[in-house]
């Protein structure tokens, strides 16, 4: 892997921008658990530059990093009303990694579901749709597919809640809250995300739960 490399083909990055419409108030855009995290440096840099940097992209591509950290990361990162491309830059990071070339865009194909890690691969589906979240349906088969590989993740399946409510948004409002309160009620599941971040999340999404949603 060359350094010099990887900084370059993130500073090109840059330049890759999705036009959304504006949608504020919805389960991606509402739900900044990563204020449960402002202790890590990582966290408060993301949400003061809101861009992926390549530091940032290896912090997401850390073992040694906690998978609810990574996904504080990624929410911090946020998201814009004419679109960001930080999965763009994140997959970019990941294919010189793993395989010492470009892909553009990443694909999720069985080289990257073998290669990439669970989280790994909950952080590209996450970035997905927090960078266009007028069109968040193709960041759900990776964030199932990270819910695959790491199964018993509170936070992988915490973090697919959320996107599976942004895709029913226009929808089926009742179906936002039951998904979060399948995650609540999964005993099964490894608790790895801090309880000040499900209480942030649950705080808006259990608006959902009244069929009129979010008043104002």
């Amino acid at each position: 892997m060359k350094p010099n490399l990887l900084i370059a083909t993130l500073l090109l990055a840059g330049s890759l921008f999705i036009t959304t419409a504006a949608r504020a108030d919805s389960p991606v855009t509402s739900t900044p658990f990563a204020n449960a995290y402002l202790d890590l440096g990582v966290v408060s840099n993301s949400l003061e530059t809101g861009m992926l940097s390549l530091e940032t992209a290896q912090f997401l591509s850390s073992w040694d990093v906690p998978v609810d950290a990574k996904a504080a990361v990624c929410n911090a990162l946020g998201w814009d009303y004419e679109g960001k491309n930080n999965a763009v830059r994140f997959g970019w990071y990941l294919s010189l990694k793993y395989w010492g070339e470009v892909q553009v865009p990443l694909t999720l194909n069985e080289r990257t579901k073998e290669w990439l890690s669970a989280d790994e691969l909950m952080c590209v589906g996450y970035l997905m749709a927090l960078d266009d979240y007028f069109h968040p349906g193709r960041a759900l088969a990776w964030l199932q597919a990270a819910r695959e590989k790491r199964p018993e993740s509170y936070t992988i399946a915490m973090i697919e809640a959320i996107v599976s409510g942004q895709i029913n948004f226009d929808s089926d409002w009742p179906s936002i809250w039951n998904g979060v309160e399948i995650v609540l009620n999964n005993e099964s599941l490894k608790m790895d995300m801090r309880p000040e971040a499900i209480t942030i999340i649950c705080d808006y999404m259990i608006l959902y739960q009244d069929e009129n949603g979010p008043k104002g």
